[in-house]
């Protein structure tokens, strides 16, 4: 059997996805951050609330839509580091 390291396979993900590895990285960063400042004390968020958080203090042009922040998302939950159900995003 061969292992990916999960890096690598984020990085298949993202360009399987559309997603550019650039943005998931960035979205992945941010997404730690809240989970480890503001968010630490929460289980889940909507995932709307997720984009408003990760996009504050963005420029306009490097704004995450809701469908990038999904697929983001979804690469995220396929890799084990957050789950998403029903428009709700989990800490796992």
């Amino acid at each position: 059997m061969v292992t990916v390291p999960v890096a690598a396979a984020s990085a298949q993900a993202a360009r399987d996805g559309g997603v550019q590895p650039e943005r998931l990285q960035v979205f992945r960063s941010r997404v730690a951050n809240l989970f480890a400042t503001r968010l630490q004390d929460e289980e889940q968020i909507f995932l709307a609330e997720l984009v408003e958080s990760v996009n504050a203090g963005l420029s306009t042009d490097a704004l995450f839509g809701t469908a990038e922040a999904t697929a983001i998302c979804q690469i995220m939950t396929d890799s084990d580091e957050l789950m998403m159900s029903d428009g709700i995003v989990y800490k796992v």
